[in-house]
């Protein structure tokens, strides 16, 4: 992994400690926190996914023929993934602070992850 994806997880596992330590006296159930912890983590690894095949394409030297042969979706799959993500994002934003149903809190959580797993998947098909 590289460096700055060390960098932003360790922020990213800074702010749901503290977030859990400020939560945890005013949460009802302490189930609610851990499912959001476990959601969270979860979510960081698969904003990863696609930078993560993007991966193992290039090692296996696959990605530079796909991204000759099919030359538009190659380009836009990330932004695509990019998208997905922020919407389903916003849409747990949405429900967390209009519904008030804080388990949906893992969604928007990882904006940043996903934003950067996106960068680092677009410089390795421009390379």
């Amino acid at each position: 992994m590289s460096k700055e994806a060390l960098i932003l997880d360790t922020i990213y596992l800074l702010v749901m400690v503290i977030g859990f330590i400020w939560c945890l006296p005013y949460s009802k159930s302490i189930d609610v926190l851990f499912s959001i912890l476990i959601g969270s983590i979860i979510w960081a690894l698969v904003s990863y996914g696609m930078w993560g095949v993007y991966k193992i394409l290039d090692r296996k030297n696959v990605l530079s023929d796909l991204v000759n042969k099919s030359l538009s979706i190659m380009m836009y799959l990330p932004y695509m993934y990019l998208i997905i993500f922020l919407l389903i994002a916003f849409i747990g934003m949405v429900r967390v602070f209009v519904f008030k149903d804080y388990i949906y809190a893992y969604t928007f959580f990882s904006a940043l992850t996903v934003c950067h797993a996106t960068k680092k998947a677009v410089e390795m098909i421009e390379k």
